[in-house]
């Protein structure tokens, strides 16, 4: 079972921050910098993750980690984490003032307005995060049993009735976002269908109309206004 102390760095913003340090390191990793943005930019477009951990308690977990380490070094740390911050910070950074610059960085985007897609793309592991929901109703389009109208039906049938008011109007809103942030449909196809391939900008329309359909159908009250 992981303790408090060794969840710090395995779970939540600092692990997700260090996460990122790592990929960066990599010979043909992305710039950190770019990808504390899009770090930022998630946490920000979220407010489910502005209100739980905003950007503003990131960066001051990360300074008190900074001072802790300042203070009596990595020792008195789990061994995985003394690991994963010398993961981090590589060859070109003492750990604390790596600490330093994620916590001084990450503040400063707090005013910055959210970069973008069309001058940083999202990455995999954003548009994993971002439209996550889009992803949960993957099952009949990855299955080859339904064609592409039948699979959307199928996705939103089987929410019924339970999640309709939470999964699948979540999944509008995610669907209607990535037809927004895309410019055309090969943009959408190139980006989010790249990490999620069935999820076309065609697949999205379908289903999005079997989503507004079924609310309609099951969810109304067969008039001009409806309970959605």
């Amino acid at each position: 079972m992981t303790d408090h102390s060794e969840a710090l760095f395995d779970a939540g913003p600092i692990g997700r921050v260090l996460d990122l340090a790592i990929l960066a390191q990599a010979p043909d990793g992305p710039r950190l910098e770019d990808q504390l943005d899009r770090f930022c930019r998630v946490v920000r477009d979220s407010s489910v993750a502005s209100w739980v951990m905003p950007l503003a308690a990131v960066s001051a977990l990360l300074d008190q980690l900074a001072d802790l380490v300042a203070e009596a070094g990595t020792a008195s740390l789990p061994a995985f984490a003394r690991d994963k911050l010398a993961r981090a910070a590589g060859d070109d950074w003492p750990v604390v003032d790596l600490l330093r610059f994620l916590a001084d960085y990450t503040r400063d985007e707090d005013s910055e307005p959210s970069p973008d897609p069309s001058r940083l793309p999202e990455s995999s592991w954003e548009i994993w995060i971002r439209y996550s929901t889009i992803n949960m109703f993957s099952a009949p389009f990855v299955s080859g049993e339904y064609t592409v109208a039948e699979a959307a039906r199928a996705s939103v049938a089987g929410r019924h009735p339970e999640e309709c008011h939470t999964l699948t109007a979540a999944l509008a809103g995610e669907i209607q976002s990535a037809l927004l942030a895309y410019r055309t449909p090969a943009e959408l196809d190139a980006n989010l269908g790249f990490s999620i391939p069935w999820a076309t900008h065609g697949t999205l329309k379908e289903l999005l109309r079997a989503v507004l359909d079924h609310f309609a159908e099951a969810h109304g009250d067969g008039t001009e206004g409806t309970t959605w």
